[in-house]
């Protein structure tokens, strides 16, 4: 078994977060951030992950999860795909900040995801923030998709060994 954990590239900011661009990459400490109207979303599509799972791969396992702070608000990493989508969220009254950060992860393999798809990204994720309290912020670190795959087997007829003898 293979588990490989990707992390965006780039992002679409589409409502506009503070340092969308902090949202990419392995958790550093620097967060993304996002606060507005009261009882209202605000999405950052997250994109270009690069996967390169071998073809013939069995999946095993997707995983979506983030690292992420809050305050009275709400905050989802979705992940959609045909139709259907799965997501992880949390929730907290308490204050946080960017040094506050937890992780939050959820099994998504139920969707049936396929090698093909992944590698080619035909799905969608964004992060989103839904306010509660006026004058509040939802903070993201970072975001990924972890898949545990199992390589497909190599016969002997794949393992060709050439030798040749130079004159």
């Amino acid at each position: 078994m293979v588990v490989v954990r990707k992390y965006p590239t780039a992002y679409t900011n589409t409502d506009s977060w503070v340092d969308p661009a902090n949202l990419l990459g392995a958790s550093d400490g620097n967060c993304g951030s996002k606060s507005g109207a009261v009882w209202q979303t605000y999405l950052c599509y997250l994109k270009t992950y690069g996967f390169a799972i071998p073809v013939g791969s069995t999946i095993n396992s997707v995983k979506i999860g983030f690292k992420s702070a809050y305050e009275h608000v709400t905050v989802f990493l979705s992940f959609g795909y045909r139709g259907a989508g799965g997501s992880t969220s949390i929730y907290s009254t308490a204050a946080g900040v960017c040094v506050d950060v937890t992780v939050y992860e959820e099994d998504i393999s139920f969707l049936g995801i396929t090698v093909a798809e992944l590698n080619n990204e035909t799905f969608t994720s964004w992060v989103s923030v839904y306010v509660e309290l006026a004058g509040v912020s939802g903070f993201v670190d970072c975001a990924y998709i972890e898949v545990d795959y199992t390589e497909p087997a190599v016969g002997i007829a794949s393992k060709r060994l050439l030798v040749g003898v130079g004159l």
